[in-house]
């Protein structure tokens, strides 16, 4: 019993000695959230999209605005070719995209660093033929970092360019609703 007061004694005297950390504590009022007005466009939902162009597997460009005059929406999907990112990419494969011919689904590469090993990790991976996904390579990251992504990262963009959706990928309902909804 005397060890544990001793100790909780040291402790808060180690904490108190941190000076002024308890004013951290306190909050502010101020508001730090990012103005969905001047917030880069990408990371939030109900904002117009920047345009981008990254290669394809094939190293041909793919423009997202030029898509978005072909389908009701793209599906930007970010992987990592990880036990995870499969299963949310084989969920999407075959009960997701078969369901809605106006929406293009996209795999955005953002580790491989070139398109050669974006090639070889969607060969490695089961996705190179027969998959109902174009495969992009981000090597310099610039639209991971438009849109905040991240292992699992979601985007729904409609064929205006809004983004209706940027979430991690849990079951696919919320995506499914959102595409049935175009």
């Amino acid at each position: 019993m005397y060890f544990a007061r001793f100790l909780i004694l040291t402790l808060a005297l180690m904490i108190g000695a941190c000076g002024e950390t308890m004013d951290d504590m306190r909050a502010s009022g101020e508001d730090k959230r990012v103005d969905t007005n001047t917030a880069d466009a990408g990371s939030q939902d109900s904002i117009t999209t920047n345009d981008f162009t990254l290669p394809d597997i094939d190293n041909s460009p793919f423009n997202l605005y030029a898509k978005l005059t072909e389908y009701d929406a793209v599906v930007l999907y970010f992987t990592m070719w990880c036990p995870i990112c499969d299963s949310h990419m084989s969920h999407l494969k075959s009960s997701v995209a078969p369901d809605f011919d106006n929406a293009l689904f996209v795999v955005v590469d953002f580790v491989s660093g070139s398109v050669e090993n974006a090639k070889t990790s969607a060969s490695a991976s089961g996705y190179r033929n027969n998959s109902p996904f174009t495969i992009i390579a981000d090597a310099d990251m610039g639209v991971t970092n438009q849109y905040h992504g991240t292992m699992g990262t979601t985007v729904v963009i409609d064929s205006s360019g809004k983004i209706l959706m940027n979430e991690d990928y849990k079951t696919g309902n919320e995506l499914r609703g959102i595409l049935e909804a175009l």
